[in-house]
This record gives C-alpha cells, structure tokens and sequence, in this order.
C-alpha cells in the first residue's frame, strides 16, 4: 500500500514538472520590461521560426529546424514575448534600428521563411541588418495608426517592402520628425513615405 501512494505521489510529481519549468520560464518573461534593450529584442526575434510551426507535436515541421518540442516550447515565449515589446517600445527604439544603417551583415531578426515556400528563399538568404532594419523601422510605425503588430515576413509583401522603402530616406525622415507622438508619426509616414 505504501508503495502505491509513493508512486503515486513521485509520477504526480514528474507530471508536473514540465509546467512548473513553464510556469517559471513564463514569469521570467513577464517581468522583462516593455523597454528592453532593443539588442535583446531583437536577439530574441531570431527565433522566428516559431510562427512556421503550428505547435510543438509537429515532429516533421521541428526537424526541419532541427528543433526539439521543449526548445521549440522557449524559443515560442521568447519570440512572442520580444514581439510584444517590441510594439510596446517608446520611440526611443527607432534611434537604435536606425544605428544599422548600412550594416551588410547577415539579419537574422525577420522570421525565417516556411522551408516549404521556395520564393521566400531570394529575399530571405541576402536579407541584411540594414534591411531588417528597413522592414522593421515600418512595422513599428505602422503598428501605430492600426498596422498589424507582427514583424513583416510574408514573401510578397516582404519583397515590396524591400523594393520599395530606403532606409537612408528613412533615417532623414525619422531624424526630421523626432519628438512627435507615434500616431502623428505614422500618419505623416503614410503620407510621405510608405
């Protein structure tokens, strides 16, 4: 009889483990201030692959990445959570992405692309820290007067994005402008250079 209730006690125990690591891992996260240094935002988006894989039973899609359930269980807080702060940022933070102004390093910050989508692929393996700077400069903006508050991944739109904005255009714009609120930011940006 003992035996039983000691086993019964150590695999309710064991069970919840795995949720307490969670648990921990996403109060560590929640205490992370919205105006993290954008270096840590920005090593946190990284993990983009996240938003290619539906959830952490998918095996094929996580061997794809080379992932296992549990990484890709963190590596889900830590991109969701850098996400969020990113949008929740002050102003400040256009100063540091406007910093990688012709830094031709490769970018890792943009969600990687579905190992499925070959058209991905052309824009995603030159993509540059100026660039990801670029694309991040006018999500941030944009998220401001009702733009969605997700980092720019999808092929086609990525590709005008690319095409279409000019990140030294930007820095002059962004520096001319500085001190006015977000929404007036983003609504003279609509005008003037989006």
């Amino acid at each position: 009889m003992r035996i039983t209730i000691l086993s019964l006690v150590l695999l309710v125990l064991w069970a919840c483990q795995p949720k307490q690591q969670q648990q921990q891992a996403t109060a560590i996260t929640q205490e992370t201030p919205s105006v993290a240094a954008p270096a840590t935002l920005l090593d946190s988006l990284t993990f983009g692959y996240v938003t290619n894989v539906p959830n952490a039973a998918d095996t094929h899609m996580l061997m794809l990445y080379d992932k296992s359930p549990e990484q890709f269980k963190q590596d889900s807080i830590l991109y969701y959570t850098a996400v969020k702060h990113f949008f929740a940022a002050d102003s400040s933070l256009l100063d540091q992405l406007m910093a990688y102004e012709g830094d031709t390093t490769k970018c890792t910050w943009i969600a990687a692309p579905s190992p499925y989508a070959t058209y991905s692929a052309v824009w995603f393996l030159d993509l540059n820290k100026s660039n990801g700077a670029k694309l991040l400069l006018h999500a941030y903006i944009m998220s401001a007067c009702g733009g969605p508050a997700a980092i720019p991944n999808a092929s086609a739109t990525t590709e005008v994005l690319l095409d279409k904005l000019d990140m030294g255009k930007m820095v002059k714009w962004v520096k001319a402008h500085k001190g006015l609120g977000r929404k007036e930011l983003c609504r003279l940006y609509r005008k003037e250079i989006a």
